[in-house]
């Protein structure tokens, strides 16, 4: 992985626990005006950061966001996050609960879709993505883990745009 790879994905995963990151990525009520461009300053990164990052690291990073498209300009000093930033924020935030091990007590989270041919590109990254999350195919297209993911990947699949293709339950084990 690049420099600049590492680089996003640390700056990313630190600002994964804003309030608005949290509230954009789960689909919680956003007010009229962040509805309309939901943005973070600099300052408040900066509030946020300031303890793991210097200032000219966080100008640093901001810029390499912009250019990689993750970020767009607001404003002075604003930006707002492209839903490239929020996919790969949500894909951090997966994998740093499954790494936390919390998982779920005698139970599955099961899995099922059915992606039709026409979108084979985003079935297969689908499984693909399912794969790196830790999630067993018991068959092509029934998944299961014991990780505790159910939120997140409810909102992966709203995120991906697949909520009728995909349904999921919680099964117990026997």
């Amino acid at each position: 992985m690049s420099v600049k790879n590492v680089l996003t994905e640390k700056f990313l995963g630190a600002i994964e626990s804003m309030e608005l990151v949290t509230r954009l990525i789960f689909l919680l009520p956003l007010t009229p005006s962040e509805l309309r461009r939901p943005t973070l300053d600099y300052t408040s990164l900066q509030r946020k950061l300031l303890n793991e990052w210097d200032g000219g690291l966080i100008k640093k990073a901001i810029q390499h966001l912009l250019r990689s498209g993750y970020f767009k300009k607001a404003g002075k000093n604003k930006y707002f996050l492209t839903t490239k930033a929020l996919g790969k924020i949500l894909e951090l935030r997966i994998k740093r609960k499954i790494k936390d091990k919390k998982k779920l007590k005698k139970q599955y989270l099961v899995l099922i879709f059915d992606i039709p041919e026409e979108r084979r590109k985003t079935r297969n990254l689908f499984r693909h993505q399912l794969k790196e999350l830790g999630f067993e195919m018991i068959q092509k297209s029934v998944w299961i883990t014991q990780q505790d993911i159910l939120r997140e990947m409810k909102a992966l699949i709203e995120f991906c745009e697949l909520g009728e293709e995909v349904k999921f339950f919680i099964a117990e084990k026997a």
